[in-house]
């Protein structure tokens, strides 16, 4: 079977086990630019090289599954890809994508943060057809997990890549039966991308507001404003404790930390950016 992966390095690790099997050849690679600070597409790039296969950065379009289709290219993985696809019949070729949630609940272009923002208790990882709806394609297979109380952003991420390169297999080996059984999605939620607000915190919020946020968006940053100054906090630790001092105001610094008055006690912001 010959595939095309569309994708950056959120999900690399469902191409690196395709390459894996028997009978199956990647002709093509579609990713897009990042800023390799926040999203990554280095080993999606070292991957490419080391199997000698074309990586092209610009928006696919009909054109490009077109010349796929004409190459004998049978199946479409999206796994992160950040622009439309255009959809062709199931006849041409089949489009699926890998969505890190359970879908139809989540749908959206970065639905982690509200798994933690809305206290869900569990979460999952659906592989469904790509449709002209956003995560609207009827649902090929998905998989749950369990979301603990302390789970950030990291751990729900490491999760997801996880089940998700199992079953992207388990599809790729039966993949007429499981187009065969497709589900329709039912009514579902959209996420929107977060907004500034959402990722904002400040004093007067309680401990386990804040903590919520920063789980919520750990090394994507989520964000407070000191002295009218904006700093970007990827981890925080903290302790309850009554106090009078003005909420938001830094108490105490140290060579790395700083700590802050909030609501129902203090907060270390331990790594954070200016």
């Amino acid at each position: 079977m010959k595939i095309c992966y569309l994708g950056y390095d959120f999900f690399y690790s469902c191409l690196e086990e395709i390459f894996k099997l028997e009978n199956i050849e990647v002709i093509k690679i579609f990713t897009f630019e990042t800023d390799n600070k926040y999203n990554f597409n280095c080993n999606i790039e070292k991957i490419a090289k080391e199997n000698d296969v074309p990586i092209k950065y610009s928006r696919i379009t009909k054109e490009d599954i077109e010349q796929l289709i004409q190459e004998g290219c049978e199946l479409l993985i999206s796994a992160g890809y950040e622009y439309k696809i255009p959809v062709f019949p199931e006849s041409k070729i089949k489009q699926i994508n890998i969505h890190p949630t359970l879908l139809p609940i989540g749908r959206g272009p970065w639905p982690l943060p509200y798994i933690i923002l809305k206290d869900l208790k569990k979460s999952g990882v659906t592989i469904h057809k790509i449709s002209d709806e956003m995560d609207k394609g009827d649902i090929l297979i998905q998989e749950e997990f369990e979301i603990q109380s302390n789970e950030d952003i990291e751990t729900i991420s490491c999760k997801s890549q996880i089940i998700a390169k199992k079953l992207i297999i388990k599809l790729i080996k039966n993949l007429d039966y499981y187009y065969k059984n497709a589900t329709i999605q039912g009514k579902g939620e959209y996420w929107p991308f977060p907004t500034v607000e959402q990722m904002t915190f400040t004093g007067e919020m309680t401990i386990n507001e804040i903590d919520r946020i920063v789980r919520a968006y750990g090394k994507m940053d989520s964000i407070v404003y000191v002295d009218g100054e904006e700093i970007l906090v990827h981890d925080i630790n903290y302790w309850r404790e009554k106090h009078n001092y003005k909420l938001g105001k830094i108490v105490h610094k140290t060579n790395r930390e700083y700590v802050m008055a909030v609501a129902d006690g203090f907060l270390v912001l331990r790594y954070f950016e200016k």
